[in-house]
């Protein structure tokens, strides 16, 4: 299977999970967290490593605060690091009381042709200390602190630190699990699915799982995973299931990627037999076909063509549940 290349970077596809979603309808506000899978699959390089000396960038005001940590590479789990490499921070919430000299990581990294765009808006301190450094790494995408088997978290560069979550929603803590999760998930990264990246939100009722307690902060909890062969498995057998929401979340993945084989997809979807029932401020009743909804818009939205079909319809009224 190929891999989506956004210059030279290969990207992972991403897709969230709603764990505390509501009904079809339901526009809950959320940061999605992304799974330890999807950063493996996501980032440039990926390796672990002890951090041999922190350095601030001097902050002249406006724009991100950066830190270089030039890391000692122990083990390469994707791409290439040089053997000391020179990895850059954004933001302040790895500071010296989260990373400091002798501390062991696990690095998610970009190269800067991934992020051209950031090197470009970055203060001038910045960019000049990036640009002399010898083959310079974005740690955009997070460190894991390996020593300490009571702090497995997940470093953001922009965020407060998050649990290590898996593609299977499972919550991992220790420095020993996470490294051994991320091997795998190094194993299986390479292919997949060519497609765009996508933070559509994809609904799973599951609030008794230790991630959505552990995340849960009065929103829904989202997790991003990668698009790859287990994922669209798992949507072809929901597109066959008689619950609708069911087959929307199915939906939703081939809506998120881009190949014949979900147009094709895409394009049976029209059909789909599903609608839910709404009320107007008039009193009318309307049905609205969900996935036929979602199909069309995603095939406009590639350039297929698109045979005339019924997305929204009246209907008569419901009638009333007895008590």
């Amino acid at each position: 299977m190929g891999v989506y290349n956004r210059g030279v970077r290969a990207a992972a596809l991403a897709l969230a999970l709603a764990f505390a979603a509501g009904g079809p309808d339901a526009r809950a506000e959320y940061a999605p967290v992304e799974s330890l899978d999807y950063r493996v699959a996501s980032a440039d390089v990926v390796f672990t490593g002890t951090v041999v000396r922190r350095q601030p960038i001097p902050w002249t005001g406006g724009g991100w605060q950066w830190t270089r940590y030039d890391v000692a590479t122990e083990e390469r789990l994707r791409g290439s690091a040089p053997l000391i490499a020179s990895v850059f921070v954004r933001g302040d919430s790895t500071d010296s009381v989260w990373t400091v000299p002798g501390q062991r990581l696990l690095v998610f990294t970009d190269t800067l042709t991934s992020r051209a765009d950031e090197v470009r808006g970055m203060q001038d301190a910045a960019r000049s200390a990036l640009l002399q450094a010898p083959a310079p790494l974005l740690a955009t995408r997070g460190i894991c602190h390996l020593d300490d088997p009571g702090n497995g978290a997940l470093a953001l560069s922009d965020a407060p630190p998050f649990p290590v979550v898996t593609r299977e929603m499972q919550v991992i803590g220790t420095g020993t699990a996470i490294l051994a999760a991320a091997r795998r998930a190094a194993v299986v990264a390479e292919p997949v699915l060519r497609g765009k990246h996508n933070d559509d939100p994809l609904g799973f009722d599951d609030t008794g799982q230790a991630a959505h307690r552990l995340l849960y902060r009065g929103s829904a909890v989202h997790v991003a995973v990668p698009i790859d062969a287990e994922l669209i498995a798992q949507a072809d057998r929901l597109l066959g299931e008689r619950p609708l929401y069911l087959r929307l979340r199915g939906a939703k993945v081939f809506a998120s990627w881009h190949s014949p084989y979900a147009t094709d997809r895409l394009q049976r979807l029209l059909a789909d037999p599903g609608a839910y029932p709404s009320r107007r401020p008039d009193g009318s009743w309307r049905r609205t076909y969900a996935v036929r909804a979602l199909a069309k818009r995603a095939l406009e939205q590639r350039g297929e063509h698109v045979r005339p079909v019924v997305i929204e319809e009246s209907m008569p009224a419901p009638t009333p549940r007895r008590p």
